[in-house]
């Protein structure tokens, strides 16, 4: 879905501006190579030097990557992208969602719209649902971040969006992205049902 189409879904045809959040598991490493941006870089390799740390989980699994060597290098080996949660959530907590709002409000945004699971998995609301390859709860016992963000978002006249990542989730498929094509060949809800089970169980939960 497109920005444009997610304003118009909003009703904010008029709106000019709008905020688009990236935040989750991936801003505690939060790192990319700068080397990927496309047109640069042969769409042969892009996903081995994918600039988007929200991609994180995907690229350090492509070993030899500037990620997978920046994460053995910052992290270690046998630090797995799971052990990001803990962190999250410790430093999520002392978010504060009103000052995010208003800053936005201040930039003349009319709408906003949150990144509530990308492709790494991990939910940013709380959901009952065990996930079951990253092998820890959400955020059913964590901060709520969506509901506080759309209350915060709302008392300063804005509209509210959501977005969540459907079509691709690289922690249910154990094998790293590498090219355009697998990117739709590894698309976990033609390939697992119990991939579709989980995220509809987290939605409807």
């Amino acid at each position: 879905m497109s920005y444009a189409s997610i304003a118009m879904s909003l009703g904010t045809q008029e709106a000019k501006l709008g905020i688009f959040v990236h935040w989750g598991l991936y801003s505690v490493p939060a790192w990319a190579p700068s080397s990927g941006e496309l047109g640069k870089v042969p769409l042969a390799i892009w996903f081995k030097k994918n600039p988007y740390a929200e991609w994180y989980l995907n690229t350090m699994k492509i070993k030899d990557s500037p990620t997978w060597e920046h994460h053995v290098r910052t992290w270690g080996t046998d630090f797995r992208y799971e052990d990001f949660i803990p962190i999250f959530m410790k430093e999520s907590r002392k978010w504060k969602p009103e000052e995010w709002a208003a800053l936005f409000e201040e930039t003349g945004a009319r709408y906003v719209v949150f990144t509530t699971k990308h492709a790494d998995g991990y939910a940013l609301w709380p959901t009952a649902v065990k996930h079951p390859h990253l092998k820890v709860d959400h955020l059913a016992a964590g901060a709520r971040l969506c509901g506080e963000l759309t209350r915060a978002v709302r008392a300063q006249g804005m509209k509210m969006g959501i977005y969540c990542c459907g079509g691709m989730d690289s922690s249910f498929v154990p094998d790293a992205v590498q090219t355009i094509g697998g990117r739709f060949s590894h698309d976990p809800a033609e390939e697992s049902e119990e991939y579709v089970r989980v995220c509809f169980a987290m939605v409807c939960i």
